[in-house]
């Protein structure tokens, strides 16, 4: 089958894992909602902000290193899943440890039991990212699919139940361990692939030399994200980042529907093209035009009825999320476009020239970040458009220059 067609059938694929899984997520979240107090919320953005903080370290850019390099050997394979594993059960040791840190520094103390059992995910985690590095390397977005649709309704059904039954940030804390169990389970059992008792030094050197720029791009990229979540939650307290977590969960459903689709194939084809310039930039080229066509119409028409939106799904009282949710258009409109450029520049190798923008950007996020907060939280998401815009035109500077770098 040609680089073509497995392209097409994945990003086929792609689109039938995030609109159905998507679909799911959000009417699960639409209803969690309306049941739940906007407090609830702010606790596990703040959980799981401080979960997703670790588990940055968990991959230690094994994924995109399996699905990057060329070639690619068992012993590979092996030696990053045993890595990873070790680094799972370590960070999940630390991570109890310093959850009543986290509880008290917050003033919150739900939080420390919340973090303690969000624990798990680190570890199903480990077992899932030379599986799931495999499955997109080989174009077998079909499996890939197959897991998230179940793993998003087991895992809804299981939050909305408890929810009913008045468990409130509880129904969200077993909805997370719930799905992150399941997506472990079906990947086991449709991927194939199992580890060897064997560990290679020089492999692990190997995947180490591209995984470590991967791992500092994730780290700049977290504090990007989730200081805003740490910001709000301090100074403007846990309802106000529940307001500003729906309103980013809204901005995330459609990043994942109209451009997240596109970009999980992309850094597979940018890989196989990384030494014909040509069909690489067509490639890139193509990939940004689908996603400005499915992604423009669709911001615009939220942005437009995002008040009837919010109303309607939400009910009366996340009302003050409509001017949050229409200035963080702004920010998905042009993530979208950004993330093929991402992707090429990580698909060419060039993970430290990636590395060095995230760092740009997030310089500049925190400098807002921590003016804004305190004209409140619009000013916040205000400031966040402002710094997207800002580093935009950067991205297209550097596919340009990486691919003429390269080749």
């Amino acid at each position: 089958m040609t680089l073509r067609k497995k392209a097409a059938q994945g990003v086929l694929w792609s689109s039938i894992q995030k609109f159905s899984s998507q679909a799911i997520s959000f009417v699960t979240f639409v209803i969690l909602a309306r049941l739940l107090e906007a407090d609830d919320f702010g606790l596990i953005a703040l959980a799981t902000a401080f979960i997703a903080f670790n588990q940055l370290f968990l991959d230690q850019g094994f994924t995109q290193a399996i699905i990057q390099r060329e070639p690619l050997e068992d012993a590979h394979l092996d030696t990053a899943f045993w890595t990873n594993l070790l680094i799972g059960i370590t960070l999940a040791t630390i991570t109890i440890t310093c959850s009543d840190w986290v509880a008290e520094f917050f003033s919150q103390p739900k939080l420390g039991e919340i973090i303690r059992w969000l624990t798990l995910s680190l570890i199903f985690g480990a077992l899932s990212t030379v599986q799931i590095a495999l499955l997109r390397r080989q174009f077998r977005f079909k499996e890939i699919a197959i897991r998230s649709f179940i793993a998003s309704f087991i895992s809804g059904v299981v939050g909305i139940v408890m929810a009913l039954n008045g468990y409130g940030v509880w129904s969200l804390v077993v909805q997370e361990i719930t799905k992150a169990l399941v997506r472990v389970i079906v990947l086991w059992h449709v991927g194939g692939w199992r580890p060897k008792m064997s560990y290679s030094t020089r492999h692990l050197k190997d995947l180490f030399s591209f995984g470590i720029n991967v791992t500092g791009l994730h780290v700049l990229s977290f504090f990007q994200k989730r200081s805003v979540d740490f910001v709000i939650g301090y100074f403007l307290g846990p309802m106000l980042l529940g307001y500003f977590h729906i309103a980013s969960r809204v901005l995330n459903f459609l990043k994942s529907l109209f451009s997240s689709t596109l970009n999980s194939v992309s850094m597979p084809v940018f890989s196989r093209l990384q030494n014909k310039p040509e069909r690489l930039l067509n490639a890139f080229y193509k990939m940004t035009k689908m996603t400005s066509v499915l992604a423009f119409p669709c911001f615009f028409g939220v942005y437009l009825l995002s008040e009837e939106l919010v109303v309607t799904m939400f009910g009366d009282r996340w009302k003050p999320i409509i001017p949050i949710l229409q200035l963080l258009i702004h920010v998905g409109l042009l993530n979208s476009l950004i993330h093929p450029a991402a992707s090429l520049l990580l698909g060419v190798g060039q993970a430290f020239r990636r590395l060095k923008l995230q760092f740009i950007s997030f310089l500049l996020v925190l400098i807002s970040l921590f003016i804004s907060v305190h004209w409140g939280l619009e000013a916040v998401a205000a400031g966040y458009a402002l710094v997207t815009y800002m580093v935009f035109p950067l991205w297209y500077w550097a596919v340009h220059q990486s691919v003429n770098t390269e080749h």
